[in-house]
């Protein structure tokens, strides 16, 4: 950083030899970036330097966060889903009878590798379902294939349907879903509460 204001930006972008490689990664986007936004001599149009900028910046945000454990965000019982972001949720989580639901999740920090097709994702799914006494009731587990994207992603979903008995128990009854990374070798898990009326 002091090598970078005192504008000696090769000596700012030499890697730092003892840092893991998503580190070294990390820090050579992010200062790629405060190069790009600080030097108006180079480039005079502050817009197209800001454009610069969010891009390395950018790349250094999807580096850090394959260094961070696996976040599953917005998980959702849903009547539709759409696209990343675009689902119908249901306003409470209270149903009278058990039948297959779409179950919508947000994944961050999952590690891109880079390969000459693309920037490959793994991860394999599960969820069980409990019921208020801690039973499992019933479960779940999917493998997808590698999903191939030109680059990194950020706006990463998953949906799946959740499969229930026809008869159960009414009260309440927590969903759990466990996602891995199987190429950053991460887990991640959240749960959702949901109730089975008496009818």
């Amino acid at each position: 950083m002091l090598y970078l204001l005192a504008g000696r930006r090769e000596d700012a972008m030499q890697p730092i030899a003892a840092a893991p490689a998503a580190t070294q990664a990390f820090w050579s986007s992010e200062l790629y970036g405060l190069a790009a936004y600080l030097d108006a001599e180079r480039t005079p149009d502050a817009m197209r330097r800001a454009a610069e900028a969010k891009q390395h910046l950018g790349e250094a945000l999807v580096k850090i966060g394959e260094s961070c454990p696996l976040v599953i965000r917005n998980l959702a019982l849903c009547s539709d889903i759409q696209s990343y972001g675009r689902i119908k949720a249901f306003d409470k989580y209270e149903f009278r009878r058990a039948r297959p639901w779409p179950l919508y999740a947000e994944l961050e920090n999952l590690v891109n590798e880079s390969t000459a097709r693309g920037f490959h994702t793994v991860v394999q799914s599960n969820y069980q379902v409990f019921d208020n006494r801690g039973q499992r009731v019933a479960d779940a587990e999917f493998t997808r294939p590698k999903n191939t994207a030109a680059n990194p992603r950020r706006d990463y979903f998953m949906s799946y349907e959740v499969r229930l008995p026809e008869r159960m128990y009414p009260g309440k009854h927590t969903l759990q879903l466990t996602i891995i990374d199987q190429i950053g070798h991460k887990t991640g898990q959240s749960t959702i509460d949901f109730t089975i009326k008496d009818r």
